[in-house]
C-alpha cells in the first residue's frame, strides 16, 4: 500500500513538472490584421470617410463599378467606386456608374480608410 501511494506522489509531481513548464511557454502571436482593399471589402467591415464611420451591409456590381450597400445606425447610404478611380457617396441607391449623376457626394479616394470587421 505504500509503494502504491509512493508510485502515486511521484506520478504528480511528474504532472506537476510539466504543467509549469507548459505554462512558461510563450504565447503564440497573434496573426497581423487582415488588410482591406476595395477588392477584399465585404459585409461586416468598417469604411472611414470624412461624413463618419458605416458598416459594409452588401456589395454588387453594377457595370464594372463596385457599390457598396453602407449603414451607420439608421442613416444608410450607397458607395460607388469606379474602376477609374472615382468614389461617390450616394444617399439612394446608384441606377448609374456615373459618380456625378448621384445624388450625393464625390469623395478623394484617399480621404477613405478601410478596415476590417470584428
Amino acid at each position: 500500500m505504500t509503494l502504491a501511494a509512493l508510485v502515486g506522489l511521484v506520478a504528480l509531481a511528474f504532472a506537476a513538472l510539466s504543467l509549469v513548464r507548459l505554462s512558461r511557454l510563450p504565447k503564440a502571436p497573434l496573426p497581423p490584421p487582415e488588410e482591406r482593399t476595395w477588392g477584399t471589402l465585404r459585409a461586416g467591415d468598417v469604411v472611414l470617410t470624412p461624413d463618419g464611420d458605416w458598416l459594409v451591409e452588401s456589395r454588387a456590381g453594377v457595370d464594372g463599378a463596385d457599390v457598396f450597400a453602407l449603414r451607420s445606425g439608421r442613416s444608410r447610404r450607397w458607395l460607388l467606386v469606379r474602376p477609374d478611380g472615382k468614389v461617390a457617396l450616394a444617399d439612394d441607391p446608384p441606377g448609374s456608374t456615373e459618380p456625378e449623376a448621384l445624388k450625393g457626394q464625390l469623395l478623394d479616394r484617399a480621404s477613405v480608410e478601410l478596415l476590417a470587421g470584428a
